[in-house]
């Protein structure tokens, strides 16, 4: 199974308000993906918003792939 997460940016480099999306297969640890600021979240959308997005395109592409996935956001199911 795949877990598709996405949280705020630790990093002290890190706008307070980027996201991190970071995928884990069966718990072997997470990777970040992508990492969503302002940057590319300025055509209308929060960083988060941009970020929770993202990951449920990459659900929606392993469900066509016949992959199990969960997504999560901050602690709450996407």
């Amino acid at each position: 199974m795949i877990h598709v997460n996405v949280r705020s940016n630790p990093s002290e480099h890190a706008h307070p308000a980027e996201c991190i999306v970071e995928t884990s297969t069966d718990g072997a640890g997470w990777r970040t993906q992508y990492v969503v600021s302002y940057t590319i979240g300025d055509h209308g959308g929060r960083p988060r918003q941009e970020a929770e997005h993202i990951a449920r395109v990459m659900g929606v592409a392993w469900t066509y792939a016949g992959v199990p996935w969960r997504g999560t956001s901050h602690g709450y199911a996407l």
